[in-house]
């Protein structure tokens, strides 16, 4: 069941950056990182800042807090502690996210091919 659900935050995330016509499946690679211990897809082009900010946030909130908020309005614990675990497993993407959200909509941004992150490009 983790699997599927930690997979998922990384599709959605894909999924938002597949809408930008420039990228193909073929440009992303998916792995694990047994260091960090935590699974990745990443982006071998450099897409739009604007598509990455709202990429980065989209899992948290698709799997995080709308399963919580909806068990906690349902009263259902299984599905509110779903959710808080994968707004803890987002928290990384909040925090690139921080990073990065002052930064102008004309820059590209691609990922870190090693490490959790962004490497960003600005025009003078």
């Amino acid at each position: 069941m983790e699997k599927c659900i930690i997979n998922g935050h990384e599709y959605s995330k894909i999924e938002k950056i597949l809408d930008e016509k420039k990228v193909n499946l073929s440009d992303i690679k998916f792995g694990f990182n047994l260091k960090g211990f935590m699974p990745y897809a990443h982006c071998k082009k450099a897409i739009s800042i604007k598509v990455y900010k709202f990429g980065v946030l989209l899992p948290t909130i698709i799997l995080g807090f709308i399963p919580t908020l909806l068990g906690i309005i349902f009263e259902n614990s299984n599905l509110a502690a779903i959710g808080t675990l994968m707004i803890a497993v987002g928290s990384g993407d909040f925090m690139i996210f921080w990073i990065i959200k002052n930064l102008p909509n004309a820059a590209l941004v691609s990922d870190h091919p090693v490490k959790p992150g962004c490497v960003v490009y600005i025009e003078n």
